[in-house]
């Protein structure tokens, strides 16, 4: 049985099996035991009324005082901020013509009565198959 000591509050040396799994570090685990996550969790819920990690879908989480001024700064500059976002939409364009190429051709077969369907690339072949006919189609790819 693997040892290891926990980072958090209570720095007791405990059995790995007392770790949560972590990929990103060395050993492969949280730096704090279980329990000590379960604190650090349930306290920073008391504090801000939501889990720790992503949001769960539908969960509203209270905004950032960052999130609040940049809402009232496009507010206030809605010209400057349709600016900004065109010409981030732009460099995007710019830099991936391929995934602007792959999604316009997805979005087209989901809005004309495609749904349900998947798309594949075989060598400079793009494959749509449609689950609820069974079949193939074949579309030649321009250059």
């Amino acid at each position: 049985m693997t040892m290891k000591k926990c980072t958090g509050p209570c720095k007791l040396t405990k059995s790995t099996s007392e770790f949560y799994k972590r990929t990103l570090s060395k050993d492969g685990l949280q730096p704090y035991c279980k329990l000590c996550e379960c604190e650090k969790a349930k306290k920073k819920y008391k504090k801000t009324g939501y889990r720790l990690g992503r949001p769960c879908k539908g969960e509203i989480r209270p905004e950032t005082p960052l999130g609040k001024q940049n809402a009232i700064w496009r507010k206030n500059n809605p010209e400057r901020s349709l600016e900004i976002s065109r010409a981030a939409s732009e460099k995007f364009r710019r830099e991936n013509p391929e995934k602007v190429k792959s999604h316009g051709k997805s979005y087209r077969l989901r809005t004309k009565g495609w749904a349900g369907t998947t798309l594949s690339v075989v060598e400079n072949t793009v494959v749509v198959t449609r689950k609820n006919q069974k079949q193939v189609i074949h579309v030649q790819v321009d250059g």
